[in-house]
């Protein structure tokens, strides 16, 4: 049998090492300093299948992907999981690695990197970048070196992988799957070099990012490097003076090698590269070629206003394949086959962003205005009348969709509801039908995203076409007060709850008096008390699912935490207000504005107008019911990896319950099946908790460009002394007060009737304090945002997506906001009240 893990000496140009290994291959072979490695082959892996006869679910699992069976996966990999996790590394692999280990023990190595090198990891047809697993810091000892290449190997079975390959038709050979096992370097200081500026695209200019610490901080985005840059004729840092004597010095020293590997490779590179006692080392080389250097852009548009903050694993984990799946499915079906390869949503910096790049293009489908063609994506007018046929027809189709899957949703809840008294394994099963119903429901509310969007704009484009702009006739006065969206509920019976406290002086000076931790016991002592209590349960049954971040579980449901409850219905009784006569108004003044439009126009614009109106209406507003459905059983979902975060707690492997959120769903079922991952859990979550935390205090940027696996944050817009700001008028009103920069819900409790809440962005967490806004200003969203909706349903005047108004404006300045225009007026300054 041959060998299956080969030193540098032994691998040739075509051993079956993966594409990562035979460029270090090469840079060894030329007498780069690089680490000292050795290679683990593709016939390790399938020798380990074969001798734990997994042949069978890795094939099942393959197949399952290769025909769409998205349903089935699930399972599928759970099935996988089970058997790969308990398999046995075959004696012959394990005496194979023990030689390596007393090799590396022989030179006093103790530390090991273990990193994925896949059959074509950076093959320029795929982008593979971060999808496979790089473990760092593993002891050199036979048994945690063993583990760390088993889950290198199963990385190629993990559900983002899975969701890549529905969307491209990658070789099966792609699962192939080596490993290179290299000494951890203790670096100084680390960084990417690449031989062509990916930013200006200039090639006399190179680029040098570097940071302390790992070059992985960098790479995965929990840092910001610092850049230089280089002349590339000369190889010379073109601005060395602005830079520390010692950085200068070894900055200069690294240029070297990454020149010659562009030399040695006969292309524009991409070098990462590690200091360690003044030594130099190379990582890991790659060419830069036209797919590595094609521009994506990255936002936090949309997906901000629903997961503004940073995600945990889990949460991360669970939202990537279910919203890559929805939209994927949803493309397809109208008639759209090549899904983007970076997908819809990705992470940056613990961040989840939009790609707008494929986002926009997917919509210029539908549009057939020149505004935004280029030569490269240029799609013929046939093809465009094609889509929207095809969009339409699906479009007319969908509404009884929704109304039967959202009945089918609710049988699904009530038996996939939370029970008690499971083990982790009944518990785990309940999880994985609940993440199907996650795919389904998701897929349906992106579609009816995509359609709001859609037919919102052709209803705008009616609107500013047929009606002068004096009538005040426009798409969101003929959108406010539906009271259809469900997210609006929980404000309404709020505020009717405040009435009946209102009743009541004694309940009344107790909710504006104590504090909000000895509150419910407090109303425990009275009759009155009591009945208030039971209308706060009640409500907590039925809306205790809501959360200031919906999709992200790491923050507390309010069933978990009412003082925020507590502290609105306070609210609500210091600024009296009388919100029933607020919607009525919102309500009659919709009706007039319909009535005015239809007086103005002959009988077939009519018939368009009422057709778009309800489209608009229909999708816009079963867009948010639908995430209400979402967010309701993913409350349910939490409540289960509570129940086996407490077990694990109650076992000793995990500190708290909720430290199960820093774990990945995978690694949950990993857990549950493995004894030997166990010791080393508490301390992953100790260093994801930091890193969450680092994240935390990063001001993300509004806007990334990725080239290949880099990320280029774009520049933060600054702040310019104008009086007036400009944003997206999405729910029509004048009017003028006080801003209110409202940050975090700990701010919510002084928040005043009337009040200009001005705000990053908002969810349904938030809708209870719009019954006291005068109006809302947000950095993120749109016209069919879900403050968009709230703001029109309560009648208020609402402009998003300004950028930078959280520090633009003060709180205590006087504004006016214009709903209708989008225009933010600055009356007066802090100093001048």
């Amino acid at each position: 049998m041959d060998k299956m893990i080969l030193s540098p000496q032994q691998v040739s140009a075509n051993s079956p090492v993966g594409g990562k290994a035979l460029y270090l291959y090469r840079l060894i072979k030329a007498g780069f300093p690089v680490p000292v490695s050795f290679f683990v082959t593709f016939n390790a892996k399938r020798f380990f299948v074969e001798y734990n006869k997994l042949n069978k679910p890795v094939a099942d699992y393959l197949g399952a992907i290769g025909n769409d069976k998205g349903e089935n996966l699930l399972l599928l990999r759970g099935e996988l999981i089970n058997r790969f996790t308990q398999a046995e590394m075959p004696p012959v692999l394990v005496n194979e690695l023990g030689t390596v280990v007393s090799f590396f023990k022989r030179r006093d190595i103790r530390k090991l990197a273990v990193r994925s090198s896949a059959q074509s990891e950076d093959d320029q047809r795929f982008s593979y970048a971060g999808l496979f697993e790089s473990i760092l810091n593993v002891n050199n000892n036979l048994a945690e070196l063993t583990e760390a290449i088993k889950q290198v190997w199963l990385s190629a079975f993990s559900s983002r992988v899975a969701e890549y390959t529905l969307n491209h038709e990658v070789p099966d050979a792609w699962f192939q799957m080596g490993v290179i096992i290299q000494e951890m370097v203790k670096t100084q200081m680390s960084g990417v070099f690449f031989s062509i500026d990916p930013v200006s695209r200039e090639e006399s200019t190179s680029l040098i990012e570097f940071v302390d610490g790992h070059v992985e901080n960098l790479v995965q985005g929990q840092v910001t490097p610092q850049r230089i840059l280089v002349n590339h004729t000369n190889e010379r840092i073109i601005d060395a003076g602005s830079l520390n004597e010692k950085i200068a010095r070894h900055l200069q020293k690294v240029l070297q090698p990454c020149f010659d590997i562009e030399k040695l490779l006969n292309c524009k590179v991409d070098v990462e590269w590690a200091i360690s006692d003044d030594q130099v080392y190379i990582l890991q080389a790659r060419p830069i070629t036209g797919s590595h250097m094609e521009d994506i852009i990255w936002t936090d548009e949309n997906v901000g206003e629903v997961i503004p903050d940073v995600v945990t694993p889990l949460s991360w984990s669970i939202l990537e394949p279910i919203t890559n799946t929805g939209f994927r499915r949803f493309v397809y079906k109208i008639g759209v086959k090549n899904y983007p390869a970076a997908g819809l949503f990705g992470l940056y910096a613990g961040k989840v962003y939009l790609n707008q790049t494929a986002f926009r293009k997917l919509l210029r489908r539908f549009y057939f205005s020149d505004s935004e063609k280029t030569s490269a994506d240029e799609i013929k007018t046939l093809q465009r009348l094609f889509a929207v046929l095809r969009l339409g027809i699906y479009s007319l189709l969908l509404p009884g969709q929704i109304k039967r899957f959202r009945m089918n949703h609710r049988k699904q809840y009530q038996e996939l509801s939370f029970r008690a008294g499971l083990n982790v394994k009944e518990s785990m099963q309940y999880i994985r039908k609940q993440l199907q119903w996650h795919k389904k429901t998701i897929e349906i509310h992106i579609s009816c995203t995509i359609l709001a969007e859609l037919y919102y704009q052709f209803l705008s484009n009616l609107c500013r076409r047929w009606f002068t702009d004096d009538s005040m006739i426009n798409a969101d006065a003929l959108l406010a007060g539906l009271h259809a969206a469900e997210s609006a509920e929980s404000g309404r019976v709020l505020w009717q709850i405040s009435q009946l406290i209102n009743k009541s002086e004694a309940l009344r000076e107790l909710f504006v008096q104590a504090d909000t931790a000895s509150l419910r016991e407090e109303l425990n002592l009275s009759k009155d008390g009591k009945a208030v209590l039971r209308s706060i349960d009640a409500f907590l049954e039925k809306y205790g699912y809501g959360a200031l971040h919906e999709f992200e579980l790491y923050y507390p449901r309010w069933w978990e935490d009412e003082s925020y409850i507590f502290v609105t219905l306070k609210n609500y009784l210091i600024n009296k207000q009388d919100f029933a006569a607020q919607q009525l108004q919102t309500e009659q003044k919709r009706r007039q504005t319909k009535q005015a439009a239809l007086q103005q126009l002959n009988f077939i614009r009519k018939l368009i107008l009422q057709f778009i109106l309800r489209q608009t209406k229909i999708f816009s507003t079963q867009r948010e019911n639908i995430k209400q459905d979402f967010i309701r059983l993913h409350n349910e979902l939490k409540k289960y990896l509570l129940h086996i975060g407490d077990i694990l707690r109650k076992q000793k492997i995990i500190e708290k319950k909720d430290d199960i959120l820093f774990l990945k769903l995978e690694e949950i079922e990993i857990l549950i099946l493995q004894d030997k991952q166990k010791k080393s859990v508490q301390e992953r979550i100790v260093t994801r908790k930091q890193k969450r935390a680092r994240y935390s205090q990063m001001e993300h940027p509004k806007k990334i460009r990725q080239q290949g696996k880099r990320f280029f944050p774009l520049e933060y817009e600054k702040a310019e002394g104008n009086k007036t700001l400009a944003g997206i008028g999405c729910s029509v009103g004048i009017t003028e007060g006080i801003v209110n920069i409202i940050s975090k819900p700990e701010s919510f409790q002084y928040f005043g009737k009337g009040e200009i809440l001005v705000t990053k962005s908002t969810n349904p967490g938030w809708t209870p304090l719009f019954v006291l806004a005068g109006a809302v200003v947000t950095e993120i969203g749109g016209a069919l945002s879900h403050g968009a909706i709230i703001a029109r349903e309560y009648g208020i005047p609402m402009v998003t997506a300004v950028p930078g108004v959280t520090k633009k404006l003060e709180s205590g300045m006087r504004v006016r906001v214009n709903g209708y225009t989008g225009e933010i007026s600055i009356l007066e300054t802090m100093k001048q009240i």
